[in-house]
């Protein structure tokens, strides 16, 4: 979050709406490209039935994110990018962590 304005010839970009709804399937092609991604990074992508409410999760000592079945498309790819955020603040080794020698606390695997 950014406090202080930029100062001049800086002007605020305008925002606009999400790209995607949540609730579509317009962003399925991205699901084997953020698969791929995390595979590239050692953690596997598993797809199954989570409890409700629980899009996905990250299990830092498998290095698994699992991504709910039970929602639409579009908010699976929401979730895997979500869960591969978590890998990054939850990292089990210095590699995670982009940085040698620093691993959080009671998180190392």
């Amino acid at each position: 979050m950014q406090l202080d304005p930029l100062p001049p010839p800086a002007v605020p970009a305008p925002l606009e709406a999400p790209i995607a709804a949540i609730s579509g399937d317009t962003l399925a092609w991205t699901l084997t490209p953020l698969t791929e991604f995390a595979a590239a990074l050692g953690v596997s992508v598993h797809w199954q039935p989570l409890p409700q409410g629980t899009d996905g999760r990250y299990e830092p000592k498998t290095r698994r994110i699992t991504v709910s079945t039970a929602v639409a498309v579009n908010q699976q790819a929401a979730a895997l990018v979500h869960e591969y955020a978590e890998r990054r603040v939850m990292p089990t080794t210095a590699t995670d962590a982009g940085c040698r020698g620093l691993v959080a606390t009671g998180l190392s695997a």
